[in-house]
């Protein structure tokens, strides 16, 4: 009796144990598939935003795109297909087609709690909408959401050549940059934290220069990163990508990077889009090429945007070429518009940053991607990919 009882406990605790040991590899087997989902939509994500660049491309300036951007409530005119669409949710479309194309419906659907199985269903079969595709759109489980941004909109911190603080003063790079710094708030924040803009800069430069010396105040560069528990050395080569930027010293600190390493790049030209450049960008722009320089550039960026935002018919425009912008700029800027200024910007992007997060079930998959159109005009030329 206690032999068979013994046993029965035995086989009991054993087919347990495998019961558990197969719910859990069946539990990351469908995790694992989730996951490939996941990364083949965020997949998805990517290459639609691509062929939408290139598509971009073929009818840039085209008077169809300026008329459809100035469609868009609080549009501006735009003579790129990009900055029209700027992001792609999947999840988004599918609760406009559920909701018949009811903006604010579709926003009830969301607050409710989401699609219904029944919805979500009708969605991947179309709702009855009739395509030249062999099948609809949404006929898939999960969901990507996708956003585009240029590079070129930013600044350029890929390419200094000075070797000492004069030289770095006159670097056109640095000027913007020490300009986005110099208003009287900036002034007085890196006062507070004891950093002297130029040696933030000076910085920069010295970890891509070949040498080991400091532009600013002198001394050895490597000394600042042989510290702490994980010591290294300034690279003195390019950065592989932005991320990097970070390794630089004072430029680990989150409160600097979130202020304005968030604004660097390290592709592109060099120039600065002034259609597609945030204001900070614009301020270091305009306190590096107007004079004097100013603690308070609104009035000259809302006069921008309004001239931006008016049809062309009532007066408004878009500035096709950096001559365009900088004879704008002597119309409403105070001071001087230095000529110098026209070589440092472009209206042009050639260098695009697409990020696509794809989604099924708990399972998410991140993908990072840069375009060169400027190295290949044609598709783009992949110049960063990261999978997270």
């Amino acid at each position: 009796m206690l032999l068979v009882l013994a046993t029965i406990a035995l086989l009991t605790v054993l087919v347990m144990d495998i019961v558990r040991s197969a719910t859990v590899r069946i539990q990351l087997a469908a995790h694992q598939r989730d996951e490939a989902e996941a990364e083949a939509l965020a997949m998805g994500g990517i290459e639609f935003y691509r062929l939408f660049l290139i598509a971009s491309k073929q009818v840039d300036d085209s008077p169809l795109v300026e008329m459809i951007s100035q469609m868009i409530p609080g549009g501006i005119n735009s003579a790129s297909l990009w900055e029209i669409i700027p992001e792609i949710s999947t999840s988004t479309l599918r609760l406009l087609l559920a909701a018949g194309g009811d903006a604010d419906e579709a926003k009830q659907i969301e607050a409710s709690g989401g699609l219904t199985d029944e919805q979500n269903a009708m969605t991947r079969d179309g709702n009855g909408v009739h395509t030249t595709l062999k099948k609809p759109f949404l006929d898939f489980d999960g969901d990507f959401v996708a956003t585009v941004k240029d590079e070129d909109g930013r600044i350029y911190v890929g390419n200094f050549r000075a070797t000492t603080m004069l030289e770095l003063q006159k670097d056109v790079t640095a000027g913007v940059i020490h300009g986005m710094m110099s208003d009287e708030a900036d002034s007085a924040w890196l006062r507070s934290i004891n950093i002297d803009p130029w040696e933030l800069v000076g910085d920069l430069a010295d970890w891509t220069d070949a040498d080991d010396q400091r532009i600013f105040e002198g001394g050895s560069e490597d000394q600042l990163y042989d510290q702490g528990d994980d010591p290294y050395k300034s690279k003195n080569a390019g950065f592989d990508s932005v991320d990097e930027i970070r390794l630089v010293h004072n430029w680990e600190r989150d409160d600097l990077w979130q202020r304005y390493g968030r604004l660097f790049t390290i592709y592109g030209s060099g120039k600065i889009n002034i259609n597609t450049a945030k204001g900070e960008v614009m301020k270091g722009l305009f306190n590096a090429y107007i004079s004097p320089p100013q603690n308070d550039w609104s009035l000259v960026m809302d006069a921008i945007h309004a001239y931006r935002s008016t049809p062309v018919a009532m007066g408004g425009g878009i500035f096709r070429t950096p001559q365009d912008f900088v004879t704008f700029l002597r119309t409403v800027a105070p001071g001087t518009v230095d000529d110098a200024m026209a070589n440092a910007i472009t209206t042009k992007s050639t260098v695009f940053r697409v990020t696509s997060e794809g989604r099924v079930g708990k399972s998410k998959v991140a993908i990072e991607a840069v375009f060169d159109f400027e190295k290949n005009n044609r598709v783009g030329k992949v110049v960063y990919w990261h999978v997270q």
